[in-house]
């Protein structure tokens, strides 16, 4: 019996790796948005206090217990807000959400009312497209938990950046993260090694009685504009 598994194997490779990276990607967008002035002080000491201030992230916080749709909606207006006030751009704000975050502000009616009159959102299909200038991307990667040693197998290997002249991994606690916002270009990635694929040969490998195979992509990231993210969290 022959059938060809390699083309699936080495599209669920691929699957895999696009998953690590939008996972590491979405870890340093909330680092950027927990980057406060004091992280600042070693990097960029000869900044004025309200140029440090313009340099930070933006942290919101909603109760667990109490949030409703409308509390989700005003995270997005707050967001927008703060971005705004610290002059990123908003062309392309993007607002990764969970997909409990995002079905639930389609259940806010000043979301679907507000985005209804531009045809972004719609009781039929249940959700919404944008909210102040945020596309909303519902993403499975957002819960990771957390993220919280180099030992972990999802940040094992990595050399990690440094802030403030402390080297720093992609490590957070992303337990109760609900949305990244994110807008302008607040994480930067350099390609080390593109996107390749491995195999033993071009037949099976006699003592697995398989074809081995590997895929690996290895780059370098790290936060360049923390101002230019915000996150929710639930407390």
């Amino acid at each position: 019996t022959h059938w060809q598994y390699r083309e699936i194997v080495s599209t669920e490779m691929g699957n895999a790796l696009g998953r690590a990276y939008d996972q590491m990607i979405l870890r340093l967008c909330v680092k950027a948005a927990e980057v406060t002035a004091s992280d600042l002080n070693g990097t960029l000491g000869g900044l004025l206090s309200g140029e440090q201030q313009i340099r930070t992230g933006t942290v919101l916080t909603a109760d667990s217990n109490t949030a409703t749709p409308d509390t989700y909606v005003a995270a997005f207006a707050a967001a927008a807000t703060a971005m705004q006030e610290k002059d990123v751009p908003m062309e392309s704000a993007v607002a990764y959400c969970t997909p409990r975050a995002a079905n639930f502000v389609a259940q806010s009616s000043r979301a679907l009312s507000t985005e209804f009159a531009k045809g972004n959102g719609t009781y039929q299909k249940g959700s919404v497209g944008s909210l102040f200038d945020f596309q909303i991307i519902p993403t499975n990667n957002i819960a990771q938990g957390d993220v919280t040693n180099t030992n972990d197998p999802r940040v094992k290997g990595e050399n990690g950046y440094f802030l403030n002249n402390t080297e720093t991994f992609s490590n957070v606690d992303m337990t109760n993260v609900e949305i990244i916002f994110v807008g302008g270009h607040c994480v930067a990635d350099v390609p080390l090694a593109g996107l390749q694929v491995d195999v033993t040969g071009t037949d099976f490998f006699v003592p697995n009685r398989a074809t081995m195979m590997s895929a690996s992509y290895i780059l370098g990231a790290g936060v360049v504009n923390p101002q230019c993210a915000a996150v929710l969290k639930l407390t």
